[in-house]
């Protein structure tokens, strides 16, 4: 079928409409008036389309609960660095960034991140393959203090949470 999309939700669905969370998609309720419909087509059915809008393969992912936002204060190595622009390219007052864990240590370091799964987040700019980042709870994140000792608690798999 043909259509054009006429109305795109705010915010994405909670759920997709067979009732799990699918990996690497948001869901978004959407219209869409189909161009010449076949004869059978009532108006106001409910259908599932999956519309792929990009799709990046093998490339550097994080958590979307790492991702957190910090007031810009740069100091030692980051006070040379040029800040960086959102996601978006507006340029913000926080940055966007992860904690990396160097010799036991967080350390905040802004990221621009690309395209956003249901639980990840494409990495453009800022890390490395194999750099270890800080993960937990929202609250938990929030409240890492750049320069803060941290532990390795366990091992987990790419896109679960302790």
């Amino acid at each position: 079928f043909v259509g054009r999309v006429t109305k795109i939700a705010n915010s994405a669905a909670a759920l997709s409409a067979t009732g799990q969370s699918t990996d690497r998609a948001v869901d978004f309720e959407v219209e869409v008036t189909l161009e010449n419909p076949p004869a059978d087509v009532r108006p106001d059915l409910s259908m599932t389309a999956r519309i792929i809008t990009d799709v990046r393969d093998n490339v550097l992912s994080i958590p979307i609960i790492a991702l957190t936002a910090r007031a810009h204060t740069p100091t030692g190595d980051a006070a040379e660095a040029q800040p960086l622009a959102d996601s978006t390219g507006g340029k913000v007052k926080e940055r966007e960034g992860v904690f990396v864990v160097e010799n036991g240590i967080a350390m905040f370091r802004p990221v621009r991140v690309g395209i956003a799964g249901d639980e990840h987040f494409e990495v453009l700019e800022g890390l490395r393959e194999g750099e270890t980042i800080v993960s937990g709870s929202y609250q938990a994140i929030r409240d890492l203090a750049d320069s803060t000792a941290v532990k390795k608690i366990a091992d987990q798999p790419a896109g679960t949470t302790p």
